[in-house]
């Protein structure tokens, strides 16, 4: 039985959302390209009180990071900052290591800084592509939503729809919202039907096993779920096929084996922080920004929201650009100025 992880994260997630964990992430860029970096997060007591099995962040805490704790952070926001220096911003791909795997693609974004050097000015450009999530799920995105379709709703691009007024967006976004759900819907409804699968074979004796796949459309169309109907999951499919072959076989079977079947879809489910966790990237670089592909500021900080919903859409970049005037070719400029001009009159 191959199942989705990544999938089931994102479907508990929708409906788990007071258990969102909050990461801050200031990155400071200095004029010779090397990079500071601190990591905010909440952490337990048992971490306060100095135990490091209960590491709050998604990565692991080797010598290279220095941790400090602290009891003036917001409450069930932050009290204790991870930072670390590297020789550019690529390096910190390099030398973080995300604590599970799942967490890759949140803790390891691929970051370059570019440095061009002008007469007047120094240009300093800035790109953090965050990848893309390889695996989505047993029913295909693009199934119910086009490519720009999920970029405005997982990443707020409205580059395809600009000239809508508010009216028509809000048309557009109830639309969108549905057809969300619907894959939402269809996709659970897959997962927990591949989980219940082999617990049905080991007592099917051949009976209902080769029928399975051609009811489980059907099942579907029929059951159609309603906002305020309770997610599909390994129970529903034991409910919808007991209807559908008048049984209560399946029942019976889910009652005999709930332990094991909600432990597998435990397990199926288990990195569900992933959706859950929200990060607010701040970046400051040298001198003074002229671009970047956000709007947000928290004073001398550019500011994005980065989270797994994101990554469901393609992958996330964070772009910015800076210059530093080079103080010295001002002067040696107008030196040269002044020395022309005294030239050109002495010549007159």
């Amino acid at each position: 039985m191959k199942t989705n992880k990544l999938l089931s994260i994102l479907l508990l997630a929708v409906s788990m959302v007071s258990c969102t964990t909050y990461y801050q992430v200031k990155t400071r860029i200095h004029p010779d390209g090397s990079a500071h970096r601190e990591v905010y997060a909440f952490a337990d007591s048992a971490f306060m009180a100095g135990d490091p099995m209960k590491n709050p962040f998604m990565f692991s805490l080797d010598s290279g990071w220095v941790v400090t704790r602290f009891d003036f952070g917001e409450e069930g926001k932050i009290n204790v900052c991870a930072g670390r220096e590297e020789p550019s911003v690529s390096m910190f791909a390099e030398q973080v290591h995300p604590k599970d795997p799942m967490y890759r693609p949140l803790v390891t974004p691929q970051e370059t800084l570019t440095k061009h050097f002008r007469w007047f000015y120094t240009y300093y450009t800035y790109t953090g592509i965050y990848p893309e999530l390889a695996d989505k799920g047993p029913v295909p995105l693009k199934n119910y939503l086009n490519e720009s379709e999920q970029k405005l709703w997982f990443q707020g691009d409205d580059t395809a729809y600009c000239g809508m007024n508010g009216l028509e967006m809000k048309e557009l976004l109830d639309r969108l919202e549905k057809k969300f759900y619907d894959w939402y819907n269809r996709s659970l409804y897959e997962l927990s039907f591949e989980v219940i699968r082999p617990f049905i074979a080991e007592i099917d004796r051949g009976k209902y096993m080769s029928r399975l796949d051609e009811v489980k459309d059907s099942l579907y169309l029929g059951y159609q779920p309603k906002d305020d109907d309770p997610d599909p999951d390994p129970e529903l499919i034991c409910q919808l096929l007991d209807t559908h072959y008048h049984t209560d076989c399946f029942s019976l079977l889910y009652k005999e084996k709930q332990q094991e079947v909600d432990k597998r879809f435990d397990e199926e489910t288990r990195p569900i922080e992933l959706f859950g966790a929200v990060i607010q990237y701040e970046l400051k670089m040298p001198g003074q920004m002229i671009s970047a592909n956000t709007t947000f500021r928290d004073r001398e900080h550019l500011v994005w929201k980065v989270d797994a919903y994101r990554l469901l859409a393609g992958e996330y970049s964070l772009t910015a650009q800076s210059r530093v005037p080079n103080v010295w070719a001002f002067i040696l400029t107008g030196v040269l100025i002044l020395l022309g001009i005294g030239f050109w009159i002495k010549k007159r």
